[in-house]
């Protein structure tokens, strides 16, 4: 990088650093961190930024003369990465920081550049400037720009009327992206260039880039209801949030407030109900008057959020009218300022008995009682989005997914927090590089990626074809020309542990223990399952003889499959699309110095050839975990349950899933609806 500073050498690190470190500068009030933030985010830009794009490249790999049809290459997520990054590093940065411009000046070239090259779908594929590289929506970074531009405008850097029209097209894709099922595809997977994606790949990220999207739209959409008093994201800092809202400086109770600002603004309200007046309160005027039975309002919304340390007292709103009439309701749990989530308190507007409430001129909320003060204690609560709700959006405590309204989404949420309580999580967890000894990803290379030197040489009958990601090996099956030869492989051992990683697609095979890959004849071999349409993981044992796992799922059926073959030292296992297919134990196991290959086997590349296409090949010398295969399958986690609770899967399948939820769905129907 310039300067000769490579600590952040591509450009995702400008969203997974500095938002961080700017918040360990206001943490420990050490203002060191924001500074190495600024000069790394600025060494960064410098190599990376192309000015005249107003595009940054993902590392120096990519910079001219790489191209794509004579057109610079920027990858849509790497760039997704830097705006989301700008927008959350001035969300946390001082409004006085002297080099906040920069990072404004940032946000709007890009937004300014990503507007221009927005697709009428709405997307951002993933090449940004060939667009038809890749010719299918790409939902991370499309996420991440739609979530820097609404950001933008709900923060006044960028004008509304130019970019909220991109905003919304962002996503309205996105939601379009989001499957029946409820998951967000056309997630490009973990990678560092353009690649194309399918409507079923997802990852956490592309749903982490949709969750921000989606939480500027609702603070837009907040902002914008007639029936929001306040969101806080108005306010600047404390002294003008005292300016709207007045607290004990100015009303004379034990009130003292403050804006919190780390990403979201809120109130903070602390409250000293242990010297006179003993009760707290702040005070909003609502100039010329305001209708609160707007919109058929039954409620004055609050949400709260209190701490455990907290002394337990009253909440009340106070409103008054045009008339210098007031009303004041008291929320009775006297427990609710020590409640550490955020919770929505409704206070129901018929109960403000004796004002106008079409022509209310101030609203107060207050901690204590102002009607017979007494000595109370001390605390600080978080107060957000003030607002008037009609009844069908109140918000009640069993309404588990925020949607206003209490239904099986709920149901289901119910059932996944009970999950959550009693199983065990088994999630997807990359497996890394630490154990990683060969990969071959087959996107138009077939060099080992791991540096391990195990480059493979292909006969003359392998080409390139569409892969599970990218590019793939496709091997014709002809004699002794089908197959990869993998340089220097014949040192590889895998005697202590072995996991095999593959995607295969194969229709028409003719050679009986058609060959994904092998090490000869004496150590071990993915193979087809004799001439039937399965696999089998063979491993020859030490002294003479074979484990065999012979699988029964049938792969030869022209999709994608993911296979994964593991030997523990225990236990031959082999997997297919990230269910179990079949194991066999197996203990110490024979080495062989022939040569691993590929699509085929050393010593018969004429009667042992794949036909069909192989992707993303990998050797680990362990025993990958199941949530490692779940990582590498592009499956999604579950829950296990103990033993003792093992009733609860009523599917019979070991696993306890929201199949098991809808089984228990259609039981209590046909019991308790259609008997």
């Amino acid at each position: 990088l310039a300067g000769g500073n490579e600590t952040w050498w591509w450009c995702d690190a400008l969203f997974m650093a500095p938002p961080a470190m700017v918040r360990m500068s206001r943490i420990l009030q050490d203002d060191s961190y924001t500074q190495a933030m600024h000069t790394m985010w600025s060494d960064t830009q410098s190599c990376l930024y192309d000015a005249d794009e107003q595009l940054f490249y993902r590392d120096i790999n990519y910079l001219p003369p790489y191209n794509y049809n004579d057109k610079k290459v920027f990858w849509s997520r790497g760039n997704g990465w830097v705006i989301a990054g700008a927008a959350r590093v001035l969300q946390y940065l001082p409004a006085a920081d002297p080099e906040r411009e920069n990072y404004i000046t940032l946000l709007q070239n890009m937004s300014q550049r990503l507007a221009a090259i927005q697709l009428p779908d709405g997307y951002w594929h993933s090449d940004l400037l060939s667009p038809e590289r890749y010719d299918n929506p790409e939902t991370s970074g499309t996420g991440f720009f739609t979530f820097g531009m609404a950001w933008g405008v709900n923060n006044g850097y960028l004008p509304e009327a130019q970019y909220w029209d991109n905003v919304q097209a962002g996503w309205d894709a996105l939601r379009a992206a989001v499957q029946p099922d409820g998951l967000l595809g056309w997630v490009q997977p973990v990678g560092a260039d353009p690649r194309v994606t399918t409507a079923t790949n997802t990852d956490v990220f592309g749903v982490g880039a949709y969750l921000l999207a989606g939480s500027e739209i609702y603070k837009y959409e907040l902002a914008h209801n007639p029936g929001t008093i306040t969101c806080f994201e108005e306010y600047t800092d404390s002294d003008s949030l005292r300016a709207d809202w007045l607290d004990g400086q100015s009303n004379g109770t034990g009130a003292n407030v403050s804006l919190g600002d780390y990403a979201d603004n809120f109130m903070l309200l602390a409250y000293n109900n242990d010297e006179y007046p003993y009760y707290a309160e702040v005070s909003h005027t609502i100039n010329e008057g305001r209708d609160f039975t707007v919109n058929n309002t039954h409620y004055i919304s609050i949400l709260i959020k209190g701490n455990s340390n907290n002394t337990a007292d009253e909440i009340f709103v106070r409103l008054t009218d045009s008339n210098a009439n007031t009303a004041v309701v008291t929320l009775a749990d006297t427990t609710v300022v020590q409640a550490r989530d955020w919770q929505e308190l409704g206070f129901p507007l018929a109960d403000f008995v004796g004002v106008d409430l079409t022509a209310i001129t101030r609203l107060d909320f207050g901690i204590g009682s102002a009607d017979s003060p007494t000595s109370s204690g001390t605390g600080v609560i978080s107060v957000d989005n003030i607002r008037l709700l009609p009844v069908d959006q109140v918000e009640s405590v069993s309404d588990l997914v925020p949607d206003h309204k209490i239904d099986l989404l709920d149901f289901s949420q119910m059932a996944r927090n009970w999950l959550l309580f009693y199983g065990n999580n088994i999630d997807p967890i990359d497996p890394g590089d630490n154990s990683l000894t060969a990969h071959w990803s087959m996107d138009n290379t077939f060099t080992d990626l791991s540096g391990n030197g195990y480059d493979a040489l292909a006969g003359s009958a392998v080409t390139f074809a569409e892969g599970h990601t990218g590019s793939g090996a496709n091997f014709t099956g002809d004699d002794y020309s089908s197959y990869l030869n993998c340089q220097n492989s014949n040192s590889l051992h895998f005697t202590e542990g072995l996991t095999i990683s593959a995607w295969i697609k194969s229709t028409g095979q003719e050679d009986h223990w058609a060959s994904v890959i092998t090490k000869g004849i004496q150590a071990w071999r993915l193979i087809r399952n004799n001439s039937g349409n399965s696999l089998s993981f063979h491993f020859n044992r030490a002294g003479g003889g074979e484990y065999q796992a012979n699988g029964t799922i049938e792969v030869m059926d022209g999709q994608w499959h993911h296979v994964m073959a593991v030997y523990d030292g225990k236990e031959l296992r082999l997997y297919i699309d990230g269910e179990l297919d079949t194991s066999v134990a197996a203990g110490a196991v024979n080495s062989s110095n022939d040569p691993v290959y590929i699509g085929s086997r050393v010593n018969n590349t004429h009667n042992r050839n794949w036909t069909g296409i192989i992707d993303d090949v990998r050797l680990y010398n362990t025993a990958l975990s199941i949530n490692n295969l779940l990582y590498l399958a592009e499956k999604p986690g579950f829950v296990e349950l103990p033993e003792e609770i093992a009733a609860e899967d009523l599917k019979a399948d070991g696993i306890i899933d929201i199949a098991d939820l809808e089984e228990l769905i259609r039981n209590w129907a046909r019991e308790m609806i259609w008997p």
